[in-house]
Parts: C-alpha cells; sequence; structure tokens
C-alpha cells in the first residue's frame, strides 16, 4: 500500500534535522558475523511515513529490486489486508512474520546484491521480527511528525488499524511505537521532507559501494624488455669485477752469507 504523498518540506520535531541520516548501529549478526552478502534495506516507521511510496522511487534510483510486505502478505493469505485484519490481527501478525521469514530465505537465491523492502508500520516492533530484520539486512527508521502522517493515512479504507482507531488513539500508539523504532534501526532518516528528497536518502543507502579499479599495468614493448634484459646483465658484470683480487703474501728474500765471519 502506497502510504505517501508529495508534501512541502517542514521542520521535524524529531532526533534527525533536515537532510539527516544518521547511522546508530552497527551490521553484524548477534554473534558479530559478518551479514550475508546480499543487502537488504527493510524500511520501517508509522503507517503514512513513505515506506513504499519513497521506497519504490529510492528502488529506481538505485536500481535495485523494491518489495513491499503488505502486497506479500496479501499474496501469502490470498486475501486483502482488511480481509485478513477481519479475523483478528493476532492471525495478521503471524502472517505477516511468516511472509517476513520467506522474503529473508529468498535473498539467499536472488542473485541481485540490494533489495529494498517496506515493512508494515508494526512489523518491527515484534521483537523477533526485529531480531531477523537486524540480522540478515540493515534497517532504516523513517523518522516522519504525526500530523503529516496522519493526513495521509485518515481517509484510506485500505488500513483496518486506522479504521478502528481515533485521532488519539492513532496519535498515543504513533508515540508508543517511536522509541521501538528508535531501538530497533540501524539508521534514522528524517523523512520530513519531500517525496523525491526522501527517495533520495533512502537511495544512498542502497547504493552499492563503487568497486576500485584496477590500476592497468602499463604495456612493455619489446625494446624495453631488451634494454631491461642489458641492464640486469651489466649490474651482474659488475658485480663480479668489483671483487678484490686475493693479496699474495711477500716471500722472504734468500741472503747469502758473507765471507767476514769464515
Amino acid at each position: 500500500m502506497s502510504d505517501m504523498k508529495e508534501t512541502t518540506p517542514k521542520k521535524s520535531s524529531a532526533r534527525v534535522r533536515a537532510g539527516g541520516t544518521k547511522k546508530v548501529r552497527s551490521a553484524t549478526t548477534a554473534d558479530g558475523t559478518k551479514k550475508p552478502k546480499v543487502k537488504v534495506i527493510f524500511l520501517s516507521g508509522f503507517m503514512g511515513s513513505g515506506k513504499t511510496a519513497a521506497g519504490e522511487l529510492a528502488a529506481k534510483k538505485a536500481k535495485v529490486p523494491f518489495v513491499d510486505l503488505d502486497t506479500e502478505i496479501a499474496k501469502t493469505a490470498n486475501m486483502t489486508i482488511p480481509e485478513l485484519f477481519a479475523q483478528g490481527e493476532a492471525v495478521f501478525r503471524k502472517v505477516e512474520s511468516v511472509t517476513l521469514s520467506l522474503i529473508i530465505a529468498a535473498t539467499s537465491m536472488i542473485k541481485e546484491k540490494t533489495l529494498i523492502v517496506a515493512l508494515g508500520g508494526g512489523t518491527i516492533i515484534d521483537p523477533k521480527n526485529a531480531q531477523s530484520i537486524n540480522e540478515f539486512g540493515v534497517s532504516v527508521f523513517i523518522d516522519v511528525d504525526f500530523e503529516p502522517c496522519y493526513d495521509r493515512i485518515k481517509d484510506d479504507p485500505n488500513r483496518p488499524v486506522v479504521s478502528a482507531r481515533t485521532r488519539e488513539q492513532l496519535e498515543a500508539l504513533y508515540l508508543k511505537r517511536q522509541p521501538q523504532y528508535l531501538q530497533n534501526s540501524q539508521h534514522i532518516i528524517d523523512g520530513n521532507c519531500s517525496l523525491d528528497d526522501l527517495a533520495e536518502r533512502i537511495a544512498k543507502i542502497a547504493k552499492p559501494a563503487p568497486r576500485k579499479k584496477p590500476v592497468p599495468k602499463t604495456p612493455v614493448t619489446e625494446g624495453e624488455k631488451a634494454l631491461a634484459a642489458a641492464e640486469e646483465t651489466a649490474a651482474k658484470i659488475k658485480k663480479v669485477t668489483a671483487k678484490k683480487p686475493a693479496t699474495k703474501k711477500p716471500t722472504a728474500k734468500k741472503t747469502e752469507k758473507s765471507n767476514d765471519s769464515l
């Protein structure tokens, strides 16, 4: 579900200010080992923060695949999100966790090195989901003020969490989830900006690091090879001739006996 419309940039009351992207956690697994080669960017945040709309645009900018978790949940359950939610939030959360596990498992079989996944508003709140997300991917919290989020979601019939709550109840939920988003995220992005700016900030995290180009070797001509060989030979000859010749011990001269002693 797309959860963002183009908005006028607004001053943020969040922890990360305008233009900000802050890394707050290291990208290693629980046992300290490095993450898998596939870089999965998991976007979290409150409903209406722009996870889907900005995430999809960021994927285009970074030229990587995009996956919306709610869309995949609907496919897994073979029903719409409101229909699934009608069976109880506990049922929805269980299907959500299973679908998340399937996405994580699938990353080991794809050729792409980077993938952007838009999570649901409550996905990363579950401790087990949060652990899986941070062990196998990079968690990014899109931090947006409540007012713009509410303006985007208040009339959306496809959001059962919204339909069942008043504005005051939604704001209370927003405030309850904020510290959990912060605690479970490796990066925080200020989302109080235009859709394009937000997508650009996400794309910067998603873009693969450029490979270092090997320094090209200077081609060696036949003449240069011959010159190098000649210089090497000359150096060997010089080394041999530079050795000092062995010194001979002086021989004692024979003296004739004097006739004076006779």
